[in-house]
């Protein structure tokens, strides 16, 4: 059998792992930002800080099913600067630093949900740059102009938002405790209208408020999604207009974590904190106590990430063991099979093992004494000794010249070899063998040559 090159196998190797990284990057309902949470501008703090204070909270993102009905608050941030618009891939690294929008989200889903259940919206801030180089720089906040277009009309409440420069701060004072600062870098604040009330902050900059639905302005909004997700509708939801009093980054400065631990308690009122993480609409099932059977899409979570890229991996692995096993006739070759001498070598064994089954002991004994008389020949005489001699006379004249009796014990061998009948059996061709051999290794160790068994 020939051998394969060993550039086609390393070729179809890396043609599997590209069509692996594809399937991959191409799975849907992967999040290809699912790094954001984990940034300075994400929120996986919150919830850790929230459930270390006490607090029940959970992020969402849109895998398996949430079940009960002790939702207290959902906690909505937002990284699409224009909502309803599909955001463009960037082509260039300025294009990636400058990106306003990360997550889409469209305006009729986003009204639903602040109708479905209470809930804290919390406003856009900072491009992709902010989270990939580390810098709270003032180019990389997202565009006051942006962010008061008439996308956002219906969130803001008919307020306007303002950018300031510098740190801020604003006091927050719960009941029965201390008052508590919050710090604020670069605060991005609401100037409110009559519809929301200031929590943090004033009516002129406020922070996070309580806001009030303009039913005229939103009756259209999410009239098909509040149908079938909202049965007793929101008069109204939290709006937090700088992501930075909650977010990784945020809730390192000043007391803004013990702000964010008494404003969603007190928000909460004792139910579950759920962040959602996802653009679609879901909605809590009824927690009845009632056995439920098992559905396949309990099975989803173990096919989402991380665990996507273990299957992957075991996918790539299986392709590769099938494809070996299904291309390879045989087990593979020792390496050097097909060297010099391959072709004499394999004659050599399939005409040994034919006279081995057919019963021909001696004949296998003999041709094999042949071989290994010439292998003594030429470690004896040299590779130049006359071929068309007897190796066997050649051996007991140059050993009679040395020792005779010697020579004359090794020619006695040599002739029962010879001479061994076909139906000997194995135990005698075993037997007559091993003198055989004693007598050719006894030669080649009083010359001081190596012995090399064929």
């Amino acid at each position: 059998m020939t051998r394969r090159k060993p550039g086609v196998d390393i070729a179809v190797i890396a043609g599997l792992a590209l069509l692996v990284v594809a399937a991959f990057a191409l799975l849907p309902g992967r999040d290809r930002t699912r790094d954001l949470d984990a940034s300075t501008i994400g929120t996986d703090g919150l919830a850790m800080w929230l459930r270390a204070e006490g607090i029940s909270a959970r992020a969402y993102d849109g895998f398996g099913r949430l079940r009960g009905g002790g939702l207290g608050l959902r906690v909505l941030p937002l990284y699409d600067a224009v909502p309803d618009q599909d955001r463009l891939s960037p082509i260039t690294e300025p294009d990636l630093i400058f990106q306003q929008s990360e997550r889409d989200a469209e305006m009729t889903i986003l009204i639903a949900k602040l109708r479905q259940y209470p809930t804290l919206v919390i406003l856009p801030k900072w491009r992709t740059g902010m989270r990939l180089l580390h810098a709270a720089h003032p180019d990389l906040l997202i565009g006051q102009n942006t962010l008061n277009a008439p996308a956002f009309a219906g969130l803001r409440a008919g307020g306007m938002v303002n950018i300031s420069a510098g740190v801020a701060t604003f006091r927050y004072a719960p009941l029965n405790a201390p008052t508590l600062t919050a710090r604020i870098h670069a605060p991005q604040t609401l100037a409110a209208s009559a519809d929301c009330t200031p929590i943090l902050g004033t009516p002129g900059a406020m922070l996070l408020g309580r806001c009030l639905f303009d039913t005229t302005k939103n009756r259209r909004n999410g009239k098909n999604l509040n149908r079938r997700y909202v049965s007793q509708p929101q008069d109204g939801y939290w709006l937090l207009t700088d992501p930075d009093l909650l977010n990784n980054h945020g809730l390192t400065q000043g007391d803004n974590a013990a702000i964010a631990t008494a404003m969603i308690r007190n928000a909460a009122g004792g139910g579950d904190v759920i962040i959602d993480l996802t653009p679609d609409m879901w909605h809590l099932e009824d927690d009845d106590g009632v056995r439920r059977t098992r559905e396949w899409s309990d099975l989803a979570p173990l096919f989402a990430p991380p665990f996507t890229a273990l299957w992957a991996g075991l996918a790539a692995l299986a392709a590769l063991m099938i494809w070996r096993g299904g291309v390879r006739h045989g087990a593979p070759l020792p390496e050097g099979a097909g060297g010099p001498g391959a072709a004499r070598a394999v004659a050599v064994d399939a005409a040994a093992r034919l006279l081995r089954l057919s019963g021909h002991d001696g004949a296998l004994l003999a041709a094999w004494a042949e071989q290994r008389l010439a292998g003594a020949a030429v470690a004896l005489l040299g590779p130049h000794r006359k071929t068309t001699v007897d190796p066997g006379t050649q051996l007991t004249a140059w050993l009679a010249r040395r020792d005779a009796a010697r020579a004359q014990a090794l020619a006695t061998v040599i002739k029962a070899v010879r001479a061994a009948p076909p139906e000997m059996g194995p135990a005698g061709a075993l037997r007559l063998m091993d003198d055989f051999e004693a007598q050719v290794e006894q030669v080649l160790h009083d010359a001081g040559r190596p012995s090399k068994r064929r």
